[in-house]
């Protein structure tokens, strides 16, 4: 079949599309619109056909002049060339497959994909096989339609340190004075009052309630925003408002229950209060019932009843637990239950001695380790007469049996610096430093006194504070304090201008300690910089005047 042929073919077809869609209208014509008209309607219908019917036409004639080829093909057919022709074949028939596959894939599905693999990379921890794939789908949505590709890119940047970049993803994600991303405004939320060792600014409070409204705003239930703009508000005195946002969290956070018996406390709603305690410790029952070793349920049952001045129920709860599983953990709180039980009872007018210590000693029954036990102890070894007598043969007896505690010999190591008897704290740090290494505040108080008191060992004290410093977190409340310490071992060598540093960081803490000040001004002093000595100077002999508490020495924290 030439051209030719196949064009008359095509006319001809075309000429009796034409009379059939003249037969087809003829029924329809309406009267008064007249010969010309009518055959115009006929005319343009025709041609509207044959355009329809064209593409098909050529596909055929295609089609033809392929079996044309096959079929002259086949009459000198010859194996051997197809056998040889085989691979570039399959090759060819390959690339239009993956051509075919590659250009009408959706692209969904190529998301879907990564996002498999970043969550299966999240899940075992490859952090940075999860940041590359959050890279490709941040990538495979360039206009933002899914804020949640970000989101985990933001997730994944912080998870790999890249802290900056994570901050510049969250900020476009989450405006404090626009709607965005729910989950990003809750990390800006929790970003700005969280973070450890900080304490917001009213600026930053006020960016993290708006960021939290953003959230209730698309979702009124999240119990996460509900409870953290309810803590937020209730810090901020603001209790009438925070009472709805707490009241819809605690339905999944039993916990949060005691912060609105605490509100209702204040205010006086006493029938409010004692509800939502008998709520916590109702639930608390139930589950503790069904899951007994679980801890969590039996801490808040004990606090609920602590806060209604049942302490012994709260007692009775823990040792219920401990019975079933012996945790540390458990004796510790049950250690701590005592404690606030002795505090309780030795606020009362004319208390009963003998109750309180033997809740004081039932405290550090379960815990020696109780800092704060073993201070009030050692205080009670200070008292006169038959008290104080008690509370020495107590400590005698913790010595004597628990020799090897270093929270005991730490105590006792600052009550006897505190009291003057510097060799005998010099024993106890020493022993204590022994004892437990890695425990900051021994190794703080020891590193001080053998800096401070005969016979000096500054290389050992300065050492030693290193570790201490290295070891603690720069968000811990005592940080500074460790800072000052090496601040003051530093000065002892004559290293000057490092201990200027260390001590200049240690007034966040002891800022109105005017010792740390008159330190401050003789390092002054001695690199020659005699307007900031008096500028010190000034600072301590003001405190003085006005009888500010001198903050603890570094050696004592």
């Amino acid at each position: 079949m030439n051209l030719n042929n196949f064009f008359r073919r095509l006319d001809y077809m075309a000429h009796r599309v034409r009379s059939r869609w003249r037969r087809l209208w003829a029924p329809f014509r309406l009267e008064g619109l007249g010969h010309r008209t009518s055959h115009w309607l006929t005319y343009w219908g025709g041609r509207f056909m044959d355009g329809v019917r064209y593409p098909f036409y050529v596909l055929g004639w295609l089609f033809s002049q392929l079996l044309g080829l096959l079929t002259a093909w086949w009459s000198v057919r010859n194996f051997r060339y197809l056998i040889q022709g085989l691979p570039a074949l399959a090759g060819l028939l390959g690339v239009i497959v993956v051509a075919a596959y590659t250009y009408f894939r959706h692209g969904d599905s190529l998301i879907e994909r990564y996002l498999r693999e970043a969550r299966d990379a999240f899940a075992i921890s490859e952090q940075k096989t999860a940041l590359l794939c959050c890279e490709r789908l941040a990538l495979l949505d360039p206009d933002g339609k899914r804020p949640e590709l970000r989101f985990m890119l933001y997730s994944a940047a912080i998870n790999n340190g890249q802290m900056d970049r994570a901050q510049r993803i969250l900020d476009d994600l989450a405006q404090p004075d626009r709607s965005g991303f729910p989950e990003a405004h809750l990390s800006q939320a929790y970003r700005l009052l969280k973070t450890p060792g900080k304490r917001p600014t009213p600026a930053e409070q006020r960016d993290a309630e708006n960021h939290l409204l953003r959230v209730l705003q698309t979702q009124k239930d999240n119990p996460d925003a509900n409870a953290l703009l309810g803590e937020l508000l209730m810090d901020q005195n603001r209790g009438e408002e925070a009472e709805k946002y707490l009241k819809i969290a605690a339905t999944t956070r039993a916990g949060l229950r005691l912060k609105l018996a605490a509100y209702y406390d204040r205010v006086g709603r006493d029938a409010d209060a004692r509800l939502q305690r008998d709520i916590i410790i109702e639930a608390c029952k139930r589950m503790s019932a069904t899951d007994l070793d679980n801890i969590d349920f039996r801490l808040l049952w004990a606090e609920a009843c602590i806060t209604k001045g049942d302490f012994a129920a709260a007692v009775a709860t823990l040792e219920e637990g401990l019975n079933h599983r012996n945790s540390p953990y458990l004796k510790s709180s049950i250690s701590t239950v005592y404690l606030k039980w002795f505090q309780a009872v030795v606020t009362q007018k004319d208390y009963p001695f003998a109750k309180a210590f033997e809740l004081l000693e039932k405290s550090l029954a379960y815990d020696l380790g109780n800092y704060s036990a073993l201070t009030v102890l050692v205080r009670f070894t200070r008292q006169p007469g038959p008290n104080g007598d008690r509370a020495r043969e107590a400590m005698r007896r913790l010595l004597a049996e628990r020799g090897d505690s270093a929270t005991l010999h730490l105590v006792l190591g600052i009550d006897a610096y505190e009291s003057g008897r510097v060799d005998e704290a010099r024993l106890h740090y020493q022993r204590a430093y022994e004892l437990s290494p890695d425990m900051l505040a021994v190794g703080n108080n020891f590193a001080y006194i053998l800096a401070s008191s005969p016979p000096i060992d500054l290389a050992t004290a300065q050492n030693i504070i290193n570790q201490v410093v290295e070891q603690c977190p720069p968000n811990n409340a005592a940080y500074p304090n460790y800072r000052g310490t090496r601040g003051f071992i530093l000065n002892r060598q004559g290293r000057y201008k490092e201990a200027l540093a260390d001590l200049e960081f240690s007034l966040k803490a002891n800022n109105e300690n005017p010792g740390t000040h008159r330190l401050i001004a003789e390092v002054y002093g001695k690199l020659g910089d005699a307007r900031m000595r008096d500028a010190h100077l000034k600072i301590a002999d003001g405190l003085e005047k006005v009888g500010r508490p001198a903050a603890p020495t570094p050696g004592s924290q």
